[in-house]
């Protein structure tokens, strides 16, 4: 069963346990939502749920205006989606948006390839939606194989030598700290 809430606390118990459940950052849960809708929020909150015996299991929080439907986002908001159980789920409520038929769905921030997002683009597409993605940024990293210490001995001695002097300017400044992270803590 879907339905579209504006007061969060009607849904709020049973987003933060998908959330939970789904390991979602927290710019998918439903304090962000609140937050952001406090501080930024324009237009009418139009958060849609799907539900499967009792059980929530897919939550898209939307923006409702005279323009359409548009994510809860802005540049304080590195990431936006569908949050959902599992695909069926997340397909039957990215359908079940597109068959309202609103004037425009503008999703700004979702992660390309993020469960959920294949979804959304499939539902828009199929009801005759034009969609465009675009890149606002992303994040550098390095891909490499083996050690750190190899990586750095595979560099130039011109980049080392401009990495420690580098370095060397940032500790002036205060202590250098490193945290090293695969994504998944």
């Amino acid at each position: 069963m879907i339905t579209v809430h504006s007061r969060l606390e009607e849904i709020a118990a049973g987003w933060d346990v998908l959330a939970q459940e789904c390991g979602a950052p927290p710019f998918e849960r439903p304090g962000w939502f609140r937050l952001w809708s406090a501080a930024f929020g324009s237009g009418t909150p139009w958060v849609v749920v799907n539900r499967s015996n009792g059980e929530t299991v897919a939550v898209l929080p939307l923006v409702r205006s005279r323009n359409g439907l548009r994510s809860a986002t802005n540049e304080h908001t590195p990431r936006f989606g569908l949050l959902a159980k599992d695909e069926s789920a997340a397909r039957e409520l990215a359908a079940w948006v597109f068959e309202r038929r609103p004037r425009s769905v503008t999703l700004e921030y979702v992660e390309p390839g993020h469960f959920g997002s294949r979804e959304l683009e499939a539902a828009a597409a199929s009801r005759g939606y034009r969609v465009l993605t675009t890149t606002y940024e992303r994040s550098p990293f390095l891909v490499i194989d083996g050690t750190w210490e190899d990586y750095e001995r595979g560099l130039s001695g011109r980049v080392r030598r401009d990495l420690d002097r580098r370095l060397r300017r940032l500790e002036e400044m205060g202590p250098v700290r490193l945290d090293v992270s695969d994504g998944t803590s």
